[in-house]
This record gives structure tokens, C-alpha cells and sequence, in this order.
């Protein structure tokens, strides 16, 4: 009598060069991704990503781009927002896009620019309006880092429409 062990093949594990292979392919086919700007390093399935993309949508992209490939086990983003643009960011600019919002109008935000970083402060109604206020401000050219300090109030909606 013999004894043979049969193993199936497991389809979702992958080395870490494969893993790292399979990213690098992800990356080419995105036009949205400049795969030249960022390394990557594979360590037990987990990926982290490192270097400077000039948008945080880019930065986004990435990321979601790689989050289901067979093998990745955790993504860990180290990618900096280094903008080209050296223009002044003007406040206004931030509150007339927040207005433009339906989500947003007449919300009680709180903008403040210090250099390339926005801060938000103030009080929502809900973490929709939270987010939202959060993309917008990262949309805005030069911003590398947003400062979410919104609060969300369910009770805010209807103690305001009362007043």
C-alpha cells in the first residue's frame, strides 16, 4: 500500500515576487498611475507603497487598484502629495466649491489654509457631508494634507431648522 498526498494547487496564494509582478502589471495598464514614481515592497502578502504623486487621487487610485489582486493581504500607503503647483491657495476658492455642493450648502464649516495644508472644523449632519467636505479639499491644487476636524451632529439638521 501507498501512501500519496494530493495538494491542490491554491489559486490565491502567491509569492511576494508574484505578488510584486502582479502590481507592476496593475500599474502599466492605468494611465492614471506614473508606475515610475512609486516602489514597491511586498513582505508576506502585505504592500506598502512609498513615493510622491502630485494628487491624492492619484494616490487613491493606486491603491484601490492593487486592494484585490490575488495574495495582497494589507495595503499601507506611504505615498506623499508633493504638488508642482506653487500657487498661493486661497480660501475662498475652497468655501466657493464647498457652496457649489448641494450637500454642503449652507453647512456650518470652518476653513482654514496654512500653507498647503486645509483644516476643516465645524459641525455636519451627517458623515456623507464629513467625506464630501474632505474630497473637495483635496481637489484643490497644491493641497498636501487635509485636516478633517468636522463634527457630525445627527440632532445638528433639525436644532438648526428650528432656529
Amino acid at each position: 500500500m501507498e501512501n500519496i498526498t494530493v495538494k491542490s494547487p491554491d489559486s490565491l496564494s502567491k509569492t511576494d515576487d508574484e505578488i510584486a509582478e502582479e502590481i507592476l502589471k496593475t500599474f502599466k495598464s492605468n494611465a492614471l498611475i506614473p508606475e515610475n514614481k512609486i516602489k514597491v515592497i511586498v513582505e508576506n502578502g502585505q504592500v506598502t507603497l512609498e513615493g510622491e504623486l502630485p494628487w491624492d487621487y492619484q494616490r487613491e487610485i493606486t491603491k484601490n487598484a492593487i486592494r484585490y489582486l490575488p495574495g495582497v493581504k494589507e495595503i499601507i500607503n506611504h505615498i506623499k502629495i508633493t504638488s508642482e503647483i506653487m500657487d498661493d491657495i486661497k480660501q475662498k476658492d475652497i468655501e466657493h466649491a464647498m457652496n457649489m455642493n448641494w450637500a454642503l450648502y449652507n453647512s456650518d464649516i470652518h476653513i482654514q489654509v496654512s500653507c498647503a495644508t486645509v483644516i476643516l472644523t465645524g459641525t455636519v449632519n451627517s458623515w456623507y457631508q464629513k467625506e464630501e467636505a474632505g474630497h473637495i479639499a483635496w481637489k484643490t491644487p497644491g493641497i498636501k494634507h487635509v485636516d478633517n476636524r468636522l463634527l457630525v451632529d445627527y440632532e445638528y439638521s433639525n436644532n438648526s431648522l428650528s432656529s
